[in-house]
Parts: C-alpha cells; sequence; structure tokens
C-alpha cells in the first residue's frame, strides 16, 4: 500500500506549488551524438566436407581434407607411395627427401578397399633414393604442411646382374615326378632387411602360376639367391618362359631376370602293342597276358555255323587282342595283362586306348585297371605315371533258337599306347 500511495501525494503536492508559483522557462535539452558503429558483417559457418557431401574434386584450398592424416594412411609400393583416406585429389602435393623432391602424382580415385574413400598414387622419381628423410603433404599453393613421417624410407629397385641355370632347364611331367631346374641369381640394390617375412620370389609368367621362394641364401653384394624351380607339364615342351624376380611382397615392382628354354618333347606312339610281349624293362619287367575261366585257360578255338575262330589272347592286325565267341553254351572269360609297367620320372604316358567290340550277346562284364601307384582297381587304363595292369571280364550268350551259330563276338584290342619323353629316343627308353 505504500508503493502506491507515495506518488499520489508528490502529484497533489505538484498541481499546488503549480498554482502559486509562475514555471520559469527551461531550455530545451540537446541529447548528446553518439558515434556511429560500423554494420557488422555475419560470419560464415564453415562448411564440413566430407565422404558424404563433398563435392568431388573440391576442397578448402591450404587444408588437406582428410579425417586422420597420419603414416597409417600411406604405403611405400616399391616406385611409388599410395595414400588412402578422405582425401580431395585437387591441388594435392607431397614431397620428400632431403633436399625436397616433389613427388608427381600418377593416379587416383575412389578407394576400392575403403568404401567412401579416395586414393591418391604418387611416383617417387629415380633420383630419390632414401632413407631418413621427412615425407610432407600439402594442398594448394602455401597451405600448411603436415609431415607425415620424419623418417621415410625409399627402397631402391633392385637389378638381376648375373641369372644362371646350373642344372636343367627340366620339365616335371607332374607335381610328384621328374626334376627341378636350378637356378642362382644375383641381384643388386636390394636391402633384405625391408621385409623379413617375405624373401625374393622368381616368376616365370606364362609358365607357372605364381612364384617360388629361395631355397638358399648365400648374401652378399650383389645378394646372391638359390632357386629349384619346378616347370610342370609336358604342355611346357620348347617353351622359352621370361622369368622375373619379385623383391618385395609391398611393391609392385619387378625385375627382369633373363628367361629359360625349356627342352622339346617328343611322342612316341607303340602302335604295334603285341611288341609288348617281347620287351622287357631294364629293371627285367616283362608284360604278359592270359585268359582264363575259373582258374582254367579259355584259350581256345570257337567252331560253328559261322566259321572257326581264335579266342582268348590273339594277336590281331599286330595288336595285343582279347577275344571271345558265342557259342551252343554261356561263355565268358577273364582276359588280364600283368605287370603294370612304369615309365622314368621324365616321361609320361600320354594314352592308352584300348578299343571295345560289343554287342548284346557278347559283352563285358567289367572293364578295369589296377593302379600302380595304389594297388587299387579303376576304371581307367594309366595314369602319366604307368600302363596299368588291365582285367577284363568277357561274356557271350548263346545265339537263341540257333545255337550252332558262332557269329557273335566280343574284343578288347590295345590299339595304342603313347608315351612322352626326351626327344632322340625310342618308345623303350620310356621304361624302368
Amino acid at each position: 500500500m505504500k508503493r502506491l500511495l507515495a506518488p499520489a501525494l508528490l502529484l497533489v503536492s505538484a498541481a499546488v506549488a503549480t498554482a502559486q508559483v509562475p514555471t520559469p522557462k527551461l531550455p530545451t535539452p540537446i541529447a548528446p551524438k553518439l558515434p556511429s558503429l560500423p554494420t557488422a558483417t555475419p560470419t560464415p559457418r564453415p562448411e564440413i566436407v566430407g565422404p558424404a557431401n563433398r563435392p568431388p574434386q573440391l576442397t578448402a584450398r591450404g587444408e588437406p581434407a582428410v579425417a586422420s592424416f597420419s603414416p597409417r594412411n600411406f604405403v611405400v609400393q616399391g616406385d611409388k607411395i599410395v595414400f588412402v583416406g578422405d582425401l580431395a585429389t585437387n591441388e594435392f602435393h607431397a614431397q620428400a627427401g632431403q633436399p625436397p623432391v616433389e613427388l608427381p602424382i600418377i593416379a587416383h580415385g575412389d578407394s576400392s578397399s575403403s568404401p567412401g574413400q579416395k586414393f591418391i598414387h604418387v611416383r617417387v622419381p629415380d633420383s630419390l633414393v632414401s632413407s631418413g628423410a621427412p615425407l610432407v603433404v600439402w594442398y594448394g599453393i602455401n597451405g600448411p604442411k603436415k609431415t607425415l613421417t620424419s623418417s621415410l624410407k625409399v627402397l631402391k629397385k633392385p637389378r638381376v646382374t648375373s641369372f644362371r641355370v646350373t642344372d636343367g632347364p627340366h620339365i616335371r611331367p607332374s607335381d610328384s615326378r621328374g626334376k627341378d631346374t636350378k637356378i642362382e641369381v644375383e641381384l643388386a640394390d636390394f636391402d633384405p632387411s625391408a621385409e623379413t617375412s617375405f624373401r625374393p620370389s622368381l616368376n616365370a609368367p606364362g609358365c607357372r602360376n605364381g612364384g617360388l621362394l629361395p631355397t638358399s641364401e648365400a648374401g652378399g653384394t650383389p645378394y646372391k639367391l638359390k632357386y629349384d624351380y619346378d616347370f610342370v607339364g609336358v604342355d611346357l615342351s620348347g617353351k622359352t618362359c621370361a622369368m622375373e624376380v619379385r623383391p618385395y611382397l609391398s611393391s609392385s615392382i619387378v625385375a627382369a631376370a633373363g628367361s629359360v628354354h625349356l627342352p622339346s618333347l617328343e611322342t612316341y606312339t607303340i602302335s604295334d602293342t603285341w611288341d609288348l610281349l617281347d620287351f622287357t624293362t631294364p629293371s627285367g619287367k616283362k608284360l604278359s597276358a592270359t585268359a582264363s575261366k575259373g582258374g582254367l585257360p579259355c584259350q581256345l578255338l570257337s567252331v560253328g555255323s559261322a566259321g572257326t575262330f581264335s579266342t582268348g589272347v590273339v594277336k590281331e592286325g599286330g595288336d595285343l587282342t582279347f577275344q571271345l565267341r558265342n557259342g551252343a553254351l554261356d561263355e565268358a572269360c577273364a582276359f588280364t595283362t600283368n605287370p603294370g609297367l612304369l615309365v622314368r620320372d621324365d616321361w609320361a604316358v600320354k594314352s592308352v586306348d584300348w578299343n571295345f567290340t560289343e554287342d548284346s550277346l557278347c559283352f563285358a562284364v567289367n572293364k578295369l585297371a589296377i593302379q600302380a601307384s595304389s594297388g587299387s582297381p579303376v576304371s581307367f587304363f594309366f595314369d602319366e605315371s604307368a600302363v596299368f595292369a588291365a582285367r577284363i571280364d568277357g561274356r557271350c550268350k548263346p545265339n537263341g533258337n540257333d545255337l550252332p551259330r558262332n557269329s557273335h563276338v566280343f574284343k578288347a584290342r590295345l590299339s595304342s599306347v603313347k608315351v612322352i619323353g626326351p626327344a632322340g629316343k625310342t618308345w623303350r627308353d620310356a621304361f624302368k
């Protein structure tokens, strides 16, 4: 109530005073003039540049557009350095060495291994062979520089100064047979301490899938290495193989090493397979052929209205042949060859061809062979290491109402055997 009454009393007193005393005229007050202030310019919001909203090939001049530009964002790969990260490729610069050498960009784009990231490849000039010099990057002309590492190590590109075949060259018929080609290499400008978990691999593009690591390292300067190199497959016959050394796993650099001209192989055909029965291998093995029924021979003559024919093991056109004819009774015979004939380690069996003649009355019950390496029955007659022992079971049924007619025949004819080996030999040289 006191705060409301005080103004009312003041108004009454002022009215009394006004009625009794004339009011003097006061001069008009002049407001002080304040100095004018400059108009404030709104500060623009900084643009956030990231993988999702960054315009392609665009970044703020002078500021590296990276999420985390540290040494883990780059790797030295021989004659190039690969940067990966939240990068903008416009006006990117890199330098290394002491004195500094500019590293030109040779490739850039979207990273396939890191989605949403960019890659930049810069080339390391041949003049930059350094260890302990800084690697520096920046954007624009005068942008702030960032040192990624103060001790960049750039390896020299190794060179093959000597390449020698000391045993061979040889072609292995398979991984498990034949001889390796022994090769010695001398490698200049190679740093064996750069990658301790990987050794220089010797490669033969077009002649072998993948490279081989050395079997021994003598070291020294130039660096000496030895390889036991396997050229596998008779299809390499007569081929010239360009050789190259990949010194480092982290680098795509390869050093040309020379070439190896592989020997030419020849195919030898045993067209008269009966000759195998007259041949004894150097180890004393000789092929035999038998025809039996329940332990008794079925080496007989088939006599009937169609004629008289030999059965059992017969020679037909120079070839080993098994033959069975039908007759008045059910006929069966087990035909075998034995033993399997192994070929030398630098030879290979290309084919063993059995031709069969059979019909609804005369046919093979089994067509088997004994695999030389395992001793197991198989349905094929060779692998590259041997001509297998064979077991063929034939059967002939009577000719219905015309029992004397022996016109149906079963034949198993060994028509050819082909082996592959060194030139200037004969097929007899193939077997052990």
